[in-house]
């Protein structure tokens, strides 16, 4: 009995040692030692939880057969409201601002229901094909869209959706976007992939109040603007590729952007950026 108690008196004093630099109470090191043996860490695990509520489900790299469709809602909503808003209304949201998004950039985009959006991300296919014609060419552009069911899409994925892809641009919309390796990918792809996950789809950007209206300029204005204020190319005010904005309409590299901003006399002022890259 004296030996098991000084094997207990020596591990407590460890123990404060390690954890809190000081020793602590007979009272507290009873109350931790029975957590662990009853329930063993469970308040680190409700702690990691807490800081990382995406990685309980264990669901990063899932892959179909797998996953169950309900865990993955309860996911979605842990990662983009924190339980506030249920995954399938999330999903819901997302699907039609991903419509209004690709409408906006002027392609003529069919209906999408839930229901095939859901199928196509267990199927791990294409969900929808639109076309539109290019703002700076009168030629047909074309852009696949892909709705990952994965946390991150892969460079597996990547690869496999470029081997049989029949469009100029593919739009990847995943719970957290892509990883560094298929960040990589895309970079010294010729096919032109764009990345957008939940977080950044939960609103219409242009819908919002405090936000101008954007247009891209036609190089003929361009033109007419330059002359009149006797401008050079390098002269224009200047606006990132990673703009909101930006990424919203999908605006070229180089592209001159009109904007109309109301100010506080409710009078309309016109401004102008220039794309650049980061």
């Amino acid at each position: 009995m004296c030996a098991i108690m000084r094997k207990l008196i020596d591990s407590r004093n460890r123990y404060g040692k390690k954890k809190r630099r000081k020793k602590i109470s007979m009272k507290q090191f009873v109350f931790m030692s029975n957590l662990e043996h009853v329930q063993p860490k469970l308040y680190q695990t409700r702690a990691a939880e807490r800081r990382r509520p995406i990685r309980a489900h264990k669901l990063a790299n899932t892959r179909i057969g797998m996953c169950d469709i309900d865990v993955w809602y309860e996911m979605v909503s842990d990662s983009c409201s924190s339980r506030r808003i249920g995954g399938k209304q999330i999903l819901a949201i997302v699907t039609s601002n991903v419509i209004k998004m690709l409408r906006d950039r002027g392609y003529d985009t069919p209906a999408l229901d839930q229901e095939s959006v859901v199928q196509s991300m267990l199927n791990r296919r294409v969900a929808m094909t639109c076309v539109r014609t290019s703002p700076t060419s009168n030629t047909l552009d074309s852009m696949s869209l892909f709705m990952d069911i994965d946390e991150r899409t892969g460079i597996k994925t990547i690869r496999r959706l470029k081997d049989g892809l029949r469009t100029d641009h593919l739009l990847i919309v995943s719970l957290r976007g892509g990883t560094s390796f298929s960040t990589k990918e895309i970079q010294r792809s010729d096919v032109k992939i764009t990345f957008f996950n939940f977080r950044e789809l939960l609103h219409h950007i242009p819908s919002h109040k405090l936000v101008p209206s954007h247009c891209l300029m036609t190089d003929d204005e361009v033109k007419i603007i330059m002359a009149r204020y006797l401008l050079t190319d390098d002269q224009w005010p200047l606006i990132p590729a990673t703009d909101a904005v930006v990424r919203h309409y999908d605006f070229p590299l180089n592209g001159i952007i009109r904007i109309q901003r109301r100010g506080t006399t409710n009078e309309e002022g016109i401004f102008f950026r220039k794309v650049v890259g980061t």
